[in-house]
């Protein structure tokens, strides 16, 4: 029946026939054919009034739409574009957003809303925030493609109200729900600090501040959120965004750890929940490894990328954030190897002077360690490399 009504549709809309009385008088042979072929054993008074409900449909051209199927990437695509075309009044390019959204058909969003409407960056950051309720990776990347400004809409308020919408069924909103039936974001970075078991203090900690203010680290913060709720295509979207993108990438596998941890422990049946956190685990990893693969060629910036102190996780550098998060195959890259070599090998300072060189050669208690140094290393670089060595 689709077939014959998208066949009347087309002999109305098309260049041949353009009314409604050309179509009875022109193509109703045409059209009573093929609903005789497949509707013929039912009797010819039930094909009639087939054919004046076709004339019916047809009639109101506005909510009709063919799609051939060997072009169209699905029925739900082509019934979407449908309901976004039905959707003509004031404020339609609003109604249309969120149709797209719960539909998930961010294709659909990008030709047929974007492509003719414009959005203010209020409208932006709204529909921002459906994609995330909606846990739609795919609308957040066309979104921020479109001029979403993510630093604009995470404020206080809204990071608070996006945990506290996480499900109750996720191990995360669980152990948040032990402090109540509604958590802080100071619950939240106890919990984080938990996780990571002491490798920085959180940021989430005692804020202050007013609901409406924002953060420095955004893409940060969404992908540590979007880590813990198990969307791990939108963490990878958020981390490629990040202001440290090697400590995100393993602050995020530690997550993972974690996750896969407990979901052995609440369903042990459920492999293909274990399997999906592994992998998002080993790939998160990936990426830390890989930003050391592309910085190694150059030694300079390599010493400066490792040691400099990342503000947004309390001034520790990779060093010290690696090393506190076990990475163990980010530790053991060669780069990093060839880094705490240098610490422990270090430059002769040129400041010694030859006597204390002559000593620094005898044993016991006559060496003097402040002789051999890396050139401008601080306390809290050996105290680093020490650590890293004992790891190791």
């Amino acid at each position: 029946s689709s077939g014959i009504n998208a066949e009347s549709y087309e002999r109305v809309v098309g260049s041949e026939i353009l009314t409604m009385w050309e179509l009875k008088e022109n193509a109703s042979k045409t059209v009573q054919i093929m609903i005789e072929k497949h509707f013929h054993k039912y009797g010819q008074d039930i094909c009639k009034r087939i054919f004046k409900k076709i004339l019916q449909i047809v009639e109101c051209q506005s909510m009709c739409r063919t799609y051939d199927t060997n072009k169209e990437t699905g029925l739900d695509h082509a019934i979407l574009r449908a309901l976004i075309d039905s959707i003509t009044e004031e404020g339609s390019a609003f109604r249309q957003m969120h149709l797209a959204i719960s539909w998930n058909q961010p294709n659909v969003a990008e030709k047929y809303i974007f492509g003719k409407h414009t959005f203010k960056l209020d409208s932006l950051n709204h529909f921002l925030k459906v994609a995330i309720q909606c846990q739609s990776s795919s609308f957040v990347k066309l979104l921020l493609h479109q001029g979403a400004d993510l630093k604009q809409f995470l404020t206080i308020e809204e990071l608070t109200n996006l945990y506290n919408d996480i499900p109750e069924d996720n191990v995360v909103s669980k152990l948040l729900l032990v402090r109540g039936t509604t958590f802080s974001l100071d619950n939240v970075g106890i919990l984080i600090e938990d996780i990571l078991e002491g490798a920085y203090r959180s940021q989430l900690r005692n804020l202050g501040g007013k609901v409406s203010d924002t953060f420095s680290n955004p893409f940060d913060l969404m992908m540590t959120y979007a880590t813990l709720r198990g969307n791990f295509e939108m963490a990878m979207l958020f981390w490629e965004f990040t202001k440290s993108p090697a400590i995100g990438a393993l602050i995020s596998c530690r997550i993972c750890g974690f996750l896969a941890n407990n979901q052995k422990n609440i369903d042990m049946t459920n492999e293909e929940a274990l399997a999906t956190i592994n992998e998002a685990a080993e790939m998160f990893e990936k990426y830390a490894v890989g930003i050391l693969d592309e910085c190694s060629s150059e030694h300079e910036p390599l010493q400066m990328f490792l040691s400099i102190p990342r503000k947004d996780y309390n001034n520790s550098s990779i060093v010290e954030m690696a090393h506190s998060l076990e990475a163990k195959r980010f530790v053991a890259h060669q780069a990093y190897q060839s880094y705490l070599t240098d610490i422990w090998m270090g430059g002769i300072d040129r400041t010694t002077s030859s006597l204390m060189l002559l000593l620094s050669c005898l044993p016991g208690f006559f060496l003097f360690t402040d002789i051999y140094r890396k050139k401008k290393m601080t306390s809290e670089e050996c105290e680093a490399h020490r650590a890293a060595k004992k790891h190791l």
